[in-house]
């Protein structure tokens, strides 16, 4: 298992994050929600040892990321873009991930080649970002790496390769019981996917939850009203409002009772997303 304790990471003077503490169990699926340049990025950078930590420490099976260099062959992060890679070819790279993860399976990320016609004398950099993304996730899975960190991982897929990634991501789950982090604003994917949600917030990430639990924690209710009042508490937050009729995100059960007291003609409760979830957390008059 990953175990991260009291993770920080301050560059220059700028606190990115601080006192991270959380495990990957085998088998779940994580989603890291966040702000645009909360640090997600940086994190998956250090808990993959890309980047260094200022205080704290990762883990894979008591073993350190950052002092044991073997122990980094049992993660492995899908990037957010493929600039990294500079000008490797796919021949390249397999070469590369093969003679690092004891486990690659050669003839999968091969056959995978074959079928999409890709030749592994091209440069990553000259494939369309889907192409790109779909191979790198492709050699993600051949690693056979324990933990897979995914940054924005169905950015540039079409629908249809989305839906057919999402499905294999899935399937290896269950069937190697993989622990997965995945950093995303595609909330809709993730509500379907993910077993625990974490969220980052001016350098602070909270423990994974539940996500049902999360959702659990807030209220969604349309409601209806002769005149819309101007609402003014902390815990309520407009998701939309189309004529009389607003639905809110409401956070606590002292937002609850203010929204009673507003005297709404009617009242429905609808059920939580994780978009909901988001903009409950990260404040509901703002776009992802």
């Amino acid at each position: 298992m990953l175990t991260v304790s009291h993770l920080t990471k301050q560059i220059d003077s700028k606190m990115i994050y601080e006192n991270a503490s959380f495990t990957l169990p085998a088998g779940t699926i994580t989603a890291l929600i966040g702000r645009n340049g909360a640090g997600k990025t940086t994190l998956l950078k250090t808990l993959v040892g890309s980047l260094e930590p200022s205080r704290g420490k990762v883990e894979w099976n008591q073993q350190s990321i950052h002092h044991v260099p073997a122990a980094r062959q049992h993660l492995f992060l899908v990037p957010d873009s493929v600039s990294v890679y500079r000008q490797m070819t796919l021949g390249e790279l397999m070469e590369f991930y093969q003679a690092f993860y004891p486990n690659f399976e050669r003839t999968y990320i091969e056959n995978y080649c074959r079928s999409s016609n890709l030749d592994r004398g091209r440069r990553v950099t000259s494939l369309s970002k889907g192409q790109a993304q779909l191979f790198l996730l492709q050699l993600a899975f051949a690693t056979n790496a324990p933990v897979l960190l995914l940054d924005e991982p169905t950015d540039g897929l079409d629908r249809i390769n989305k839906r057919d990634y999402l499905k294999q991501l899935v399937a290896l789950l269950a069937e190697r019981q993989t622990a997965v982090l995945i950093a995303s604003h595609q909330l809709e994917e993730l509500d379907s996917l993910a077993d625990r949600v974490m969220t980052i917030e001016h350098h602070l990430v909270k423990e994974p939850k539940l996500l049902d639990e999360a959702k659990s924690s807030m209220q969604k209710w349309q409601v209806v009203y002769e005149v819309i009042p101007e609402f003014q508490h902390n815990d309520v937050h407009i998701l939309s409002q189309t004529g009389r009729v607003v639905t809110l995100i409401i956070r606590s059960e002292a937002g609850a009772k203010y929204v009673e007291e507003t005297s709404p003609l009617l009242k429905d409760a609808l059920p939580v997303q994780m978009e909901d979830y988001f903009l409950g957390t990260f404040g509901g008059d703002h776009h992802v």
